[in-house]
């Protein structure tokens, strides 16, 4: 192999990760949801409600991440989807014993968002 073959070879190559790069970069996106679950009676924040993304074949899946409200009731939310032509929206289940169960769907960046929880 003479050396004007391998220098051809590699800007080939290098030609190759530029083209490739944004493509392989850009396939995910982070997930985000923040805000407050609520009883819907008492307006009283509710706390160690779980929650965790929403999958309609299986969403008692457990690698899928889970969370828990805090004392305050607060919940913060991230994940990775596939994202190659922006960030699908991410549905989210909140649960508690004595509570029905809610699915929402949220906007990628969605942040000061308010659930509310009915009693059984």
């Amino acid at each position: 192999m003479t050396k004007s073959m391998i220098q051809r070879q590699l800007k080939t190559l290098k030609y190759f990760f530029i083209i490739s790069l944004p493509l392989i970069s850009s396939c995910d996106c982070i997930q985000r949801a923040s805000g407050v679950v609520l009883d819907k009676q008492t307006g009283q924040p509710i706390q160690n409600v779980s929650l965790g993304k929403y999958v309609a074949d299986d969403p008692n899946n457990v690698s899928i991440p889970r969370a828990l409200t805090n004392a305050n009731g607060q919940f913060n939310y991230s994940g990775i989807s596939g994202g190659l032509f922006g960030c699908p929206d991410i549905q989210l289940y909140f649960n508690k014993e004595r509570y029905r169960q809610v699915i929402k769907t949220f906007s990628s960046f969605s942040s000061n968002d308010t659930i509310f929880l009915e009693k059984l």
